[in-house]
């Protein structure tokens, strides 16, 4: 019996398992600290959530986070109300059910504000209630020994078939830190107490080079704060490009990067210019950015052997495999106009805008997907009646946008994701006029079965004894050059030089060839 060496390779890779999510209610009461004035009217809330630590279990993934609450009021000052801000930190933890689910896999997960509500128990307590939408992808390693070759001093005929996979070169988490010294101008009241700094990251970008990793964004931040020696509310505001460099291993340009970046609360500090006023504030946004670096890896499948001198078993195992198509992404302009009621003060100047995007919908057509969503958003405006008082409304702006990924289909799974890259609002006659722009992007992944040749036995059959010296044989639908060599076990190379053709060229059913030797009547 001949004797064969099987050169195997092991392919490791990193792929989508499954993904779910969960509305998590959250609540809790809190007091007023001693240095802070009576709570005498809500103005607005604001919430930043993220998750801390991830577990996966059986079936399931426990989730533990921590929240931000900001919250602006109206308190009592010198016989009219002023506004003041107060912020309070609190965990919560939740649990997402995701089949499949076990121990060790890779879990990201997303939280995001649903519903967020601030409400007085007494002027030294609040109370805060809301819904949180956890979001958890899994994904799973895995380990594939394959045969790659088979070598033997017996002539081995192989068709091989290449195929792509995504490999996941390296992962990074790290942060970039903004930082900026804001000037108060002269027409503007000096620093007092900063009520709360918003903060928007836009034009986020992954640059891949030899051994390294470029970060780059914009972060814009908004700040709010009140004026020294009264209860003037004013802003400022700046954009601060943020870019650093790191090491990693093994990356090169031909490379791509999915990335993820996160703001979290900004730190500050007040200082005095050279005249002696408080009007410099030194700001500090640290940015958090989650960064997997694939490569398109080409292997080459055994997909059938056979040998003209020996017979062979080969033994096959099928895997499903969840590949990614493709991803792209899209601006796109939301304009729309919120209305104020009958009770709702009238505005004389827009002091701030922000909003959440949530994506309300999605369909796969073919080569696109639409998605439809909604904005929801916050003003906060000076009013026109004669104290200038500060007021906020909140409204919704729906949207749709599409996103054309070469090659999706309905049955195929898309992974969205939406940001802010700028929102602002102007006055409009007795309305609010909201303009944003939004990036949506979309990863697409599809389910694929693959049978991978694991091991190769030679046996004992023998195979079919030359009858004559040559046969005359007509080409049948489906036949091919591999086909027929190996059902009349001779090489390729025969077949194609007794019939004097090409190495790469077809053969039409009715086509007659001749088989040379060990032929089969």
């Amino acid at each position: 019996m001949s004797d064969i060496n099987l050169v195997g390779e092991s392919i490791e890779f990193e792929q989508l398992l499954n993904e779910n999510f969960i509305d998590t209610m959250v609540r809790g009461e809190y007091l007023i600290p001693d240095t802070h004035p009576d709570v005498m009217k809500i103005l607005m809330i604001e919430a930043r959530p993220f998750i801390v630590n991830t577990e996966v279990m059986q079936d399931k993934v426990y989730l533990e986070g921590q929240v931000e609450y900001n919250i602006l009021y109206f308190a009592k000052e010198e016989d009219k109300l002023a506004v003041n801000s107060i912020s309070y930190n609190d965990k919560f933890n939740s649990q997402v059910d995701i089949d499949g689910a076990e121990h060790r896999m890779i879990c990201e997960a997303d939280c995001e504000v649903e519903h967020i509500n601030a409400s007085i128990i007494n002027e030294r307590k609040v109370s805060v209630d809301g819904i949180f939408k956890i979001k958890c992808t899994l994904y799973e390693n895995k380990r594939i020994d394959m045969v790659k070759d088979i070598d033997s001093s017996d002539d081995v005929q192989m068709q091989k078939q290449s195929a792509y996979m995504d490999k996941i070169i390296g992962n990074m988490n790290t942060e970039i830190n903004g930082k900026a010294t804001v000037q108060v101008s002269g027409e503007k009241p000096e620093l007092g107490k900063i009520l709360n700094i918003y903060s928007i990251l836009h034009k986020k970008d992954i640059k891949i080079m030899e051994g390294r990793i470029q970060c780059s964004t914009f972060c814009k931040i908004n700040v709010m704060y009140k004026a020294s020696e009264s209860a003037d509310v004013c802003m400022l505001e700046d954009d601060i490009y943020v870019s650093d460099e790191f090491d990693m291993e093994n990356v090169s340009p031909n490379m791509h990067a999915i990335s993820e970046f996160y703001a979290n609360t900004a730190e500050y500090s007040i200082r005095e210019d050279e005249t002696g006023e408080r009007r410099l504030l030194d700001i500090e946004v640290p940015i958090n950015v989650n960064i997997k670096v694939l490569a398109k890896e080409n292997i080459d499948i055994i997909e059938d052997a056979y040998s003209p001198n020996m017979t062979m078993e080969l033994n096959k195992e099928k895997q499903e495999l969840v590949l990614m198509l493709g991803e792209n992404n899209t601006e796109t302009i939301v304009k729309d106009n919120i209305y104020l009621d009958s009770e709702d003060l009238m505005p004389s100047q827009i002091l701030n805008t922000t909003g959440k995007i949530f994506i309300l919908d999605k369909k796969i057509i073919e080569n696109k997907i639409l998605v439809e969503g909604v904005i929801r958003c916050e003003v906060i405006y000076r009013g026109n009646d004669e104290n200038n008082s500060i007021s906020a409304i909140s409204g919704e702006l729906p949207f749709n946008t599409s996103i054309e990924i070469a090659g999706i289909k309905i049955d195929m799974m898309a992974k969205l994701k939406s940001s802010i890259e700028s929102i602002d609002a102007d006055i409009e006659a007795n309305t609010l006029a909201v303009k944003a722009v939004i990036n949506t992007s979309c990863r697409v992944y599809y389910k694929s079965i693959r049978e991978f040749l694991v091991d190769v036995k030679c046996t004992e059959d023998e195979q079919p004894k030359k009858k004559s010296s040559i046969t005359i044989y007509v080409v049948q639908p489906g036949d091919n050059i591999w086909s027929i060599s190996k059902k009349y076990y001779i090489t390729q190379e025969e077949l194609i030089k007794i019939n004097d053709m090409e190495p790469n060229g077809e053969i039409k059913p009715g086509e007659k060839l001749l088989i040379p030797g060990r032929a089969i009547m």
